[in-house]
């Protein structure tokens, strides 16, 4: 039988090879050396690259032809041993960077997100800066990359005086592109306008070695806003200083649409900021006829852009899609149609970040307090397909503090009493296993110790993609604040 086998031809091989389980593909291809070296072919790994994105939804962050036939063998075999860590206890590798100057001694409002790849690190301050940190390099010599600082932003001519604006930071990553690149944008909401800033950002350079961003400004403008006429401008004042209080607003963007959402009247205002590229004269932007208000849902916690010009908004209990287009009384001005309005007869309140797939994005839904996985909604990028939603799935319960919901898996924090207060003494691993034909979700474990000096420190952001995890303590020193990020690897 064996030597039928290997009388295969090499391609046949390699199709056979790609359909094994990481384990037994492993296992398979150190029995002879024709299979060995059907398997240190290039083709083979492209194919398999391919595999990792339908499946996983992981993409190279430069084109294939960058990469050397090793690099991409690396780069599918880090991936694979992320999702097989749960059959062994991992070895932890930590490292530390320090950000200077990163705001007042006020705690500054920070978000943290690895980009695809799970390299380099994206870092908002909203008081401060945007900046992109690439955690490969020397913790001595970091390489970090400053994308907008709201320190330079000055108010619009016209506005009230002294007023203090919400800065938000959002950015949106570019799927059509054969390299990553993604827009951000950088708002400023003052009382009567806002100015918004969008920055283009591209990954650039040869190979993974000397891969660097490059970003160059690609429009600003002006929006007007709209203010409750019955609320006292000095109340309005008020709740602006309140930097403690929940945010009033989100922007989102595209590569042709901006959208302003007001949380408190559940509204969104769409631009068209398409035809503004290497505009930098500060225009007041032409809005589309009437604000969109999400009348039947007061409660929306997320709002993003899944797919060309579709966008979803994650309310109490429901999950709404919309499609902007263009309008038939301008060109520039656009328009907004309600695609779907999904009841998902359960609570919203906690979700994984939205999984981008090459034909859906989906999403995952916690309970409240046991917090795991209880329904799974998967939005088709076609949009004659119908969504698909399995609620009620069922998993084993967990009484846990606080959870960092992934799709793939989950990080829990445990928590210790310590210098008269509770603090960060261990993480718990949580891998979802779905079986969506039969409701089914199994849970895997894995607890991971944290050494003392980890006390104080919260975890801020995960990568699913590489096993990395980064926890931050901001420390001050005269008044100027700075950031301490811990960055922990498993080591596979």
């Amino acid at each position: 039988m064996s030597q039928t086998i290997t009388r295969l031809p090499s391609e046949i091989l390699s199709k056979i090879f790609l359909e094994f389980d990481w384990s037994s593909f492993f296992s398979t291809r150190l029995t002879c050396k024709k299979f060995y070296g059907v398997t240190k072919s290039r083709h083979f790994w492209l194919d398999h690259i391919q595999k990792v994105k339908e499946i996983f939804g992981y993409v190279l962050p430069l084109e294939s032809s960058c990469y050397t036939t090793q690099e991409l063998e690396q780069w599918v075999t880090h991936r694979h041993r992320v999702l097989y860590i749960w059959s062994k206890h991992p070895t932890i590798r930590d490292q530390k960077f320090t950000i200077s100057d990163v705001g007042s001694d006020d705690m500054p409002r920070s978000d943290f997100d690895f980009l695809p790849g799970g390299r380099w690190l994206l870092v908002r301050q909203s008081e401060t800066f945007a900046f992109i940190l690439d955690v490969e390099s020397s913790s001595s010599a970091p390489k970090m990359k400053v994308l907008f600082d709201f320190r330079s932003v000055e108010a619009p001519d016209g506005e009230e005086p002294d007023w203090v604006p919400e800065n938000l930071f959002s950015y949106w990553i570019d799927r059509s592109k054969s390299r990553l690149s993604f827009l951000l944008v950088a708002t400023s909401f003052y009382y009567k306008t806002s100015r918004v800033f969008v920055t283009e950002v591209e990954l650039s350079g040869d190979g993974p070695a000397d891969a660097t961003f490059i970003s160059h400004s690609r429009a600003t403008f002006r929006t007007n806003l709209s203010k409750d006429e019955n609320l006292p401008f000095w109340l309005t004042k008020l709740n602006n200083a309140d930097s403690d209080g929940p945010r009033s607003w989100e922007a989102i963007l595209n590569d042709r649409y901006y959208v302003e959402f007001n949380f408190e009247r559940s509204s969104m205002k769409v631009y068209n900021h398409n035809a503004l590229v290497g505009n930098d004269s500060d225009p007041l932007l032409e809005q589309c006829p009437d604000a969109l208000v999400i009348k039947d849902c007061k409660n929306i916690q997320e709002i993003r852009f899944i797919h060309d010009n579709i966008l979803v908004a994650i309310g109490r209990n429901k999950v709404y899609v919309f499609e902007i287009h263009q309008s038939d009384i301008s060109r520039n001005v656009p328009d907004v149609r309600r695609l779907h309005t999904v009841d998902m007869n359960g609570p919203t309140d906690i979700f994984s970040p939205i999984k981008w797939f090459p034909d859906a994005s989906e999403i995952i839904f916690f309970k409240p307090r046991a917090r795991v996985p209880w329904a799974h909604l998967r939005i088709p990028h076609d949009k004659s397909t119908p969504l698909q939603t399995n609620c009620n799935i069922d998993a084993p319960e967990l009484i846990v503090s606080e959870l960092q919901a992934g799709f793939f898996w989950s990080l829990i924090k445990q928590a210790g009493f310590g210098n008269g207060d509770f603090t960060l003494s261990g993480l718990q691993l949580v891998k979802h296993t779905w079986d969506l034909t039969t409701s089914q979700c199994g849970l895997s474990h894995l607890s991971i110790s944290l050494p003392d000096y980890i006390q104080g420190n919260d975890v801020e952001a995960f990568s699913e993609e590489v096993g990395r995890v980064v926890l931050t303590k901001y420390k001050y020193k005269k008044r100027v604040a700075q950031l301490q990020l811990t960055l922990m690897e498993m080591d596979m």
